[in-house]
């Protein structure tokens, strides 16, 4: 299968319920499970893939918004980079994000759902295509605690 059919059935069946589709398909593998997920008072911790990259903390959206805009866009994916995906070109306009593993993986919560670690081009197409920019990890860590970025650190 070529991307665009891959990127195709993945969307197809991309729900909450049927997510666990995609493990083991298309060099995509399941890291953690919803269910898995920490909650406080049955709410979850993290809540999708914007918190799952960068941790919560109040204000932390419009930081990290001016830390992006202000990150150098790439062509290619780069170990730490951050893989953003949107069909607009303005970056208040992203669908999906994730961070780029030294395996050239992506590494992101899809949804509400769980989390894979995937092919950049690997994702549901709903999330329009894929974009990269060499951020500043530690401006990041200034303004956040996330798990993804300390997984990564330990990697």
């Amino acid at each position: 299968m070529n991307v665009s059919e891959i990127r195709l059935d993945i969307s197809q069946r991309f729900s909450g319920i049927d997510q666990e589709y995609a493990d083991g398909k298309y060099g995509i593998k399941m890291l953690l499970r919803r269910t898995d997920i920490p909650t406080v008072e049955g709410l979850p911790l993290i809540l999708n893939c914007f918190t799952y990259v960068f941790g919560q903390n109040r204000g932390l959206i419009s930081r990290l918004t001016e830390i992006v805009l202000s990150s150098k866009k790439i062509d290619e994916a780069l170990p730490f980079s951050l893989a953003t995906y949107g069909s607009s070109s303005n970056m208040y306009d992203l669908e999906h994000v994730g961070i780029v593993t030294p395996d050239l993986t992506v590494i992101s919560k899809w949804g509400t759902g769980h989390v894979f670690e995937h092919p950049p081009e690997h994702i549901s197409a709903a999330y329009g295509p894929v974009k990269f920019y060499r951020v500043d990890m530690e401006k990041i860590y200034g303004y956040c605690h996330s798990s993804l970025i300390t997984f990564l650190n330990k990697r």
